[in-house]
């Protein structure tokens, strides 16, 4: 039997389901190229009726799956040496072990396989093993070299490391390819919001992995670079001004602070020397008075920020609304001041102003497809935040009422903490979850809050539930497992408590009921209870300002019980 090209094999598994199609009843020996061509052509007969339909488009796809688990077990049941077509049928139906496996082989036949090469790599991303993947990477950059499809690996490199938690190798690689990919965008500006996410994205990442200053040199250059671009072509704008709030936000975490703020210190100052700006300067004037917002800390300091990000884009809302870039800066600094006024606990101008911007939004009106498209965005976040409010406003109301004490449980570090044993006590309360990544971004205050305030009277409690979730003790994570019974998902969490050196309690509810009473609707969501048993406070989300205003509670209630019973 001929073997297939990599070319045709590429193009006969570019695809992402297939109709039902049935399996031969002959006995003739498996055509797998034919078979698989067959299923390619139902498939797209299949999608193209199916259209906007979701479910007809999930059943398409289900029914393509099933049909390529009976041709690939025809192929494996024939002994047929199709590895490069056998590779990317396994990596389809996520048997990652599988593809590698046929990857392996197809490569060995033929070092040069490019599309074995990328599956080899993908599919030990997906499998949870990134060091293997970027070697196979390393071996495919020698067998394939100067290839422009191989280095859009580097992406799924930077993604497989990011999922292990390994950032300052996902940053590594997304460097390189930033900056590979930068010359496309300058020639094809359609590429520009694909860019702009990959830019944002390497910014966190190298923030998380601890590599601002080793990230910021290639961003400093792109800046310059695109700036040239964008005088010659305008759409490019847009993709300047991310790769500038990429700067700053590098620069501060480089804790080079003082040379971010006097760089828009100055840019700011050269543009408001104009006394009538055109429109193209009040854009550019609020994009540094958002990327202003960046260098702001918390408290004080942040919340003037946003009033003056706020303040000079919504006096200029009449004469500039006939800019898509102007509404959708407009609406950010509506949508970061309703945040802020939440923060501060003032709900009702919160609604009142999330409110009145989404009426704003809603009634533009306008023919341009650039600025339809820009309220949009907008529009869902407001709503979400109106919808938080409507929760944060009931939550609010459990402030000084009694706590609900936890009942029944599982224990999983530790003896059952007993309502009476919190007697006098103040108590944190944390929702969590082995799979909110928010939730872990919250571990290193639990640590530091419980070595610092435990001995002088503050109690930890994580509380989570079951999620059908185990334990991958290779990639040192939580994963999905379906059908993992109560116990196995206990110890499984157990490992994972262990991992990140959580020393507080750990309580497993059997079920919603707690977390009904208190409200929580997102997590993480932190409750805390003073030495009477009221409740003091109630924080939803993880980030520093929250963090810091749990701290401050705490350092009161514990100071307040201290100065009464001293009393």
């Amino acid at each position: 039997m001929s073997r297939l090209s990599p070319l045709c094999l590429i193009a006969l598994f570019s695809f992402v389901g297939l109709a039902a199609a049935d399996e031969p009843k002959d006995e003739a020996p498996l055509n797998f190229a034919a078979e698989i061509a067959k299923l390619n052509a139902e498939y797209n007969a299949a999608i193209s009726q199916a259209g906007r339909d979701a479910t007809a488009y999930r059943k398409a796809d289900e029914a393509y799956r099933a049909q390529l688990e009976k041709v690939v077990a025809r192929a494996e049941k024939e002994k047929l040496q199709e590895h490069a077509g056998l590779a990317m049928a396994y990596q389809r139906l996520r048997k990652y072990d599988d593809a590698i496996r046929e990857a392996k082989a197809a490569i060995a036949d033929r070092a040069g396989d490019l599309a074995s090469h990328t599956v080899l790599i993908s599919a030990y991303g997906f499998n949870g093993k990134p060091d293997e993947a970027e070697a196979a990477f390393n071996a495919a950059l020698k067998a394939v070299p100067n290839n422009p499809s191989l280095e859009q690996m580097r992406q799924s490199l930077a993604f497989a490391y990011q999922r292990a938690q390994k950032y300052d190798k996902a940053a590594e690689h997304l460097t390189i390819y930033v900056e590979k990919l930068a010359p496309q965008v300058t020639t094809n500006p359609n590429a520009a919001a694909n860019f702009r996410n990959l830019v944002t994205s390497l910014t966190e990442t190298a923030i998380r992995g601890k590599r601002a200053g080793e990230t910021l040199p290639a961003i400093e250059k792109l800046v310059k670079q695109m700036r040239e671009a964008s005088a010659k072509n305008d759409k490019l704008a847009e993709v300047t001004s991310t790769l500038r709030q990429a700067q700053v936000r590098l620069m501060a975490a480089a804790e080079r602070r003082d040379e971010a703020t006097k760089l828009l210190g100055d840019e700011l100052a050269e543009l408001e020397k104009s006394k009538t700006p055109d429109l193209d300067t009040i854009v550019a004037v609020g994009e540094l008075k958002r990327l202003q917002l960046q260098l702001a800390g918390f408290g004080p300091e942040r919340v003037a920020a946003v009033d003056a990000y706020y303040e000079y884009l919504n006096s200029r809302w009449e004469m500039s609304k006939t800019s898509a870039r102007f509404v959708a800066l407009a609406a950010d600094a509506a949508t970061q001041k309703t945040q802020v006024l939440m923060q501060t606990d003032k709900l009702d101008e919160a609604e009142k102003l999330a409110a009145s911007w989404q009426d704003r939004l809603k009634t533009l009106k306008s023919d341009d497809a650039d600025i339809q498209n820009a309220v949009v965005g907008p529009l869902r976040d407001l709503g979400g935040i109106r919808s938080r409010l409507a929760g944060e406003i009931k939550r609010r109301a459990l402030v000084g009422q009694p706590y609900f004490p936890i009942l029944e449980a599982t224990w999983l570090n530790g003896s059952p903490l007993k309502p009476e044993e919190l007697r006098g006590k103040v108590v944190l309360l944390d929702f969590w979850a082995v799979w909110c990544g928010p939730c872990i971004a919250t571990f290193p205050h639990l640590r530091e809050w419980h070595d610092k305030y435990g001995d002088k009277g503050l109690v930890i409690i994580g509380v989570t539930r079951h999620y059908q979730y185990g334990w991958d003790a290779e990639a040192k994570r939580g994963k999905p497992q379906e059908g993992i019974s109560k116990a196995d998902e206990d110890k499984a969490t157990t490992e994972f408590v262990k991992h990140h050196e959580l020393k507080h309690r750990i309580a497993v509810m059997p079920d919603n009921e707690l977390s009904a009473k208190y409200l929580v609707t997102g997590i993480p969501q932190a409750v805390l209870i003073d030495r009477d048993g009221a409740i003091r406070m109630i924080r939803v989300g993880s980030g520093e300002a929250n963090a810091q205003m749990l701290e401050r509670t705490i350092q009161q209630l514990l100071e307040t019980s201290e100065q009464a019973a001293t009393k």
